[in-house]
């Protein structure tokens, strides 16, 4: 997750789910409007290719899903109910 903002309030943020499941968090002080132009045009552009990365997966295949990401023969495994 990235965090993109500037806040007039102290934020109290319970930090104990990030740091058992190893999620990353990344601060970012700000971005210009064109960046996230940039960004929904480069995802637009590459589609196609973005596409060949993730692998869908039915729930009740869950467990296969995690398993081909482990040995590394799919790139981003998205499971679907």
């Amino acid at each position: 997750m990235v965090a993109v903002a500037l806040y007039e309030q102290e934020v109290s943020l319970f930090l104990t789910d990030l740091v058992r499941n190893e999620w990353p968090l990344i601060t970012s002080y700000g971005c210009d409007p064109e960046d996230y132009l940039e960004a929904s045009n480069l995802l637009t552009e590459y589609k196609e290719k973005l596409r060949e990365l993730v692998s869908f997966f039915p729930l009740i295949e869950a467990e296969r899903a995690f398993q081909e990401s482990m040995d590394q023969k799919v790139m981003k495994a998205l499971i679907y109910n």
